[in-house]
């Protein structure tokens, strides 16, 4: 079973961060992570996801403290 690959434009589209946010991110070690195959920069779609659950909340609790 192999996992969905996303282009850059893919995760632009899922995440709200454009193009080219995500291309200046790619080096710096920020946004979502990311590899190069074919000279295609790929998204991982479920390290995309956990990447989105990981980011800070605003105006609420997170996830875990309201478990309690």
């Amino acid at each position: 079973m192999s996992e969905r690959a996303l282009t850059r434009k893919q995760v632009s589209a899922l995440t709200g961060y454009s193009y080219k946010t995500l291309s200046n991110f790619a080096p710096r070690g920020k946004g979502p992570p990311c590899r190069q195959a074919c000279g295609k920069i790929l998204y991982l779609e479920s390290e995309v996801q956990a990447w989105l659950k990981n980011l800070p909340l605003i105006g609420g609790e997170s996830p875990a403290a309201s478990r309690g």
